[in-house]
């Protein structure tokens, strides 16, 4: 629902998803609710309520310890950051969950946290750092043969590297 632009009826779901996942005591599906619960805060500009949300979702990551909803929860935070307008914090946060990617080995996730912190750069008027970062995740998307994510990181390169506006 969140995709077709019905916020309201996202929420919806997934609020009545986290009530079965805490009735369920599976702590990773409560996790999961949280994040996507952040998510469509995030997407209507609530984003305190969306850093607090991901907080939660990102304290039963670091305690059910799956590593891949971590790194991509820690993405998601840089870009709230972004949104409460903490560029700088946003940046460290991607930043560390592009370490933790790398750590893992995790080439798709890689590719796509390249991508988040290259808008992130692309946002703050630093293009050629965004481009650097479209580039890597190109070079990634290349080797998982995954069209999408190639044809996405062209998208964001061909943002980076357009004249600015004057």
């Amino acid at each position: 629902k969140e995709r077709l632009g019905d916020y309201a009826g996202a929420e919806e779901a997934q609020r009545m998803a986290l009530k079965l996942a805490v009735g369920s005591g599976l702590r990773a599906y409560v996790g999961q609710a949280r994040q996507t619960l952040a998510h469509v805060a995030w997407a209507i500009g609530d984003f305190e309520r969306s850093l607090r949300e991901q907080e939660e979702a990102l304290a039963i990551t670091a305690e059910t310890g799956n590593r891949e909803a971590e790194m991509l929860g820690l993405a998601t935070r840089g870009l709230i950051e972004v949104g409460l307008g903490d560029a700088e914090a946003g940046l460290r946060t991607e930043k560390r969950a592009l370490e933790l990617a790398f750590t893992e080995d995790s080439r798709s996730n890689q590719s796509a946290i390249l991508k988040n912190g290259g808008l992130m750069l692309l946002r703050r008027g630093e293009n050629e750092a965004a481009l650097d970062h479209f580039r890597r995740a190109l070079v990634l998307d290349e080797k998982l043969s995954s069209r999408r994510g190639q044809a996405s990181a062209r998208s964001c390169g061909m943002l980076a590297s357009r004249p600015p506006a004057v």
